[in-house]
């Protein structure tokens, strides 16, 4: 009659250092003798193996829940994590931060220990459950929780992260309508706070634009290059069919410049400085006339 062997059941610290023990033993020469096979075989396991990293997520979450750094160094843990781990401050706090966020989701959490869901995944995951409705009852939260899980089979991390709209159809289909739309809201006023236009001169006759606006706004913009662009590329394709044409970003660029020359030849803008704007050209001609 077979017996049943029972499975050693060690603790996380033991666990860990017999990873640290055996990942030290390894001899890492023996690959290069692997066939491809086996190489694709190992790169799979990794992967998996590298998803217990939510393990370290999770201690970061407890380390911060317990205040383990105060109590027994007097310091912050954001501090002493970069200090005994060789992590950049910045490193050492988007790990408690997620370590955090993980802490509040068990359903995930545990999903992560057992590799369900990769750390990648679970981080996505636990920014969309963050993004739902603080009034959403607690039963409500576990279900979608459980349902985040059960995408992760699915979808990857990016792909997990634009969920947020659809989850909330799902679990209350009654409010998703006025969720989303004071979303569209905060991410309009946060993008109208952050718009911003940069003018920088490089000293050798060019100048970079760099800025952001508000997506509804910019698509007035968009339209207006597009038009000015298709207008450009068919005045060169009329004058010489065979001629290479520009690239998209330089029609994209001709069609803004010729915005501006509109704009200046037919006198539009306001007045700056006494004088009306006119175009870098008008001006590079008048002072090539004063030097004759």
């Amino acid at each position: 009659m077979l017996q049943e062997t029972a499975t050693e059941v060690i603790s996380t610290g033991e666990a860990l250092a017999e990873i640290e023990r055996l990942l030290g033993a390894v001899d890492h020469s023996a690959r290069d003798l692997a066939t491809d096979a086996e190489r694709l075989q190992l790169l799979q396991t990794a992967v998996r193996v590298s998803g217990q990293g939510a393990l370290v997520q999770q201690l970061a979450g407890e380390v911060v829940a317990t205040e383990a750094a105060e109590h027994a160094h007097g310091t912050h843990a954001g501090s002493w994590l970069a200090e005994t781990t060789q992590l950049t401050r910045n490193e050492a706090a988007a790990l408690l931060y997620a370590g955090r966020d993980l802490s509040r989701f068990p359903a995930v959490a545990w999903a992560s220990l057992d590799g369900t869901v990769l750390p990648q995944q679970a981080r996505s995951i636990t920014r969309v459950l963050s993004d739902l409705p603080d009034d959403l009852p607690a039963s409500v939260i576990c279900e979608a929780e459980e349902l985040m899980v059960g995408y992760a089979e699915q979808f990857n991390s990016a792909e997990l992260s634009q969920l947020s709209h659809h989850l909330l159809e799902v679990l209350a289909p009654e409010i998703a309508e006025a969720s989303e739309a004071e979303r569209l809201e905060r991410e309009y006023q946060q993008a109208v706070r952050n718009r911003h236009l940069e003018f920088q001169h490089d000293g050798h006759g060019t100048t970079r634009l760099r800025g952001a606006l508000p997506t509804v706004d910019a698509e007035a913009l968009i339209q207006l290059v597009d038009s000015y662009a298709a207008q450009e590329k068919r005045a060169l394709e009329a004058t010489d069919p065979l001629q290479p044409l520009p690239t998209r970003s330089q029609r994209q660029a001709d069609g803004l410049m010729a915005i501006v020359h509109h704009h200046a030849q037919q006198a539009l803008a306001p007045n700056h400085g006494g004088d009306r704007p006119r175009g870098g050209h008008a001006r590079l001609r008048e002072a090539q006339e004063g030097l004759h």
